[in-house]
């Protein structure tokens, strides 16, 4: 018993670690390209705050810009078919706004660029090895028509020219960036499970796995309607909110999820999961509402990216049943249930206080 507290600790605590991902941007019309690295990332690589208030102004930006533009232009590289490596020299060129904040925009320039014929690959590291949450998005364009999608730690390549228009290609890749953002969130995660918990305490009626697996359908069913819902509507620009109090909010949920269920009431759950999964959808479209704005491929590519984090969340939910079901009839994993519980409402309270002083 004391291994398996001293695991759940463990866990809790690197759930008490988790941060909002990091996010960039990639756009190429065929003759320029254009890079968005958020300004708290610039922060993460290199001491830029010059006066220490924990700001970056424009003044420190260009002061800091010829050294931050090495370290640009060394983390991406250019290849073509026809020339093999080619120069690329990056330049700031003003600010741009996304969901989460401030980026700086940066112009890449590269004589490739004017050469006809041919692919260019580019390979992306900024901020893999700090952060292997990191992801970039691109958005790309040339003859033979757009592609947007995502490069991970585990993906770091794209053809700029010459690479795979197909709906499967875009399809593919945001079904597995869904899949990694489902379970890459710990917040969403921590959710799922404070909601799965009370499904396995003996006094919640479910005295049979069928019954207990029938609960949990409901439970994933009504979070899954909820956060497609606000998915959809906050990708498609139709409605938004600041991410900082979306996040807030999500951090808070799972500390009333967590206090609810000590709450004997029947089927809470499923209530708690379409209420705050309206929020978490929110959260969710925060990776795909700046890319997705004006893209021709964003019915496709929200529709995988859902259908990702769906598998996702049900893969999780069945691995966490089939760990935790066997333990229910043992005492000590009964006397242990509230103890996750409360930590649980504590991580989601940690989580809120760092989260709100982004934005209050």
């Amino acid at each position: 018993m004391i291994k398996f507290v001293v695991v759940v600790l463990l866990l809790w605590c690197q759930f008490g670690w988790a941060h909002k991902a990091s996010d960039s941007y990639l756009y190429f019309d065929g003759s320029s390209l254009r890079l968005d690295i958020a300004l708290v990332d610039m922060l993460r690589l290199q001491n830029m705050d010059l006066d220490g208030d924990g700001a970056l102004r424009w003044g420190e930006l260009t002061a800091s810009q010829a050294e931050f533009a090495a370290r640009v232009e060394s983390a991406l590289s250019l290849r073509s078919s026809q020339s093999g490596a080619c120069a690329l020299v990056a330049g700031l060129s003003g600010i741009s706004e996304h969901s989460d904040g401030p980026y700086s925009s940066w112009r890449l320039s590269s004589p490739c660029f004017a050469s006809p014929g041919g692919t260019l690959l580019l390979e992306y590291n900024l901020l893999f090895e700090r952060d292997p949450l990191h992801r970039l998005l691109y958005k790309l364009a040339d003859a033979e028509g757009e592609r947007i999608g995502v490069l991970s730690p585990e993906q770091n390549t794209v053809f700029l020219t010459g690479g795979d228009h197909s709906l499967w290609a875009t399809a593919g890749n945001f079904f597995w960036q869904g899949v990694i953002h489902l379970v890459g969130g710990f917040d969403h995660v921590l959710f799922l499970l404070v909601l799965v918990l009370p499904a396995l305490s003996r006094s919640s009626g479910l005295h049979t796995l069928g019954h207990t697996m029938r609960e949990l359908a409901w439970v994933v069913s009504a979070f899954t309607l909820a956060h497609s819902i606000t998915l959809v509507m906050a990708s498609m620009g139709w409605v938004r909110f600041p991410i900082a109090v979306v996040e807030t909010v999500i951090a808070i949920s799972i500390s009333i999820a967590a206090a609810l269920a000590f709450w004997p009431a029947q089927h809470v759950q499923r209530y708690l999961a379409f209420g705050f999964g309206l929020i978490h959808g929110f959260g969710f479209a925060s990776v795909l509402a700046d890319l997705l704005a004006a893209s021709s491929l964003r019915v496709v590519a929200l529709a995988s990216f859902n259908i990702g984090i769906e598998v996702g969340q049900l893969v999780l939910v069945a691995l966490a049943l089939a760990l935790l079901f066997p333990l229910r009839e043992q005492s000590w994993f009964q006397r242990l249930l509230p103890v996750q519980l409360v930590l649980a409402a504590g991580v989601g309270v940690m989580w809120a206080v760092e989260r709100a002083g982004d934005w209050l």
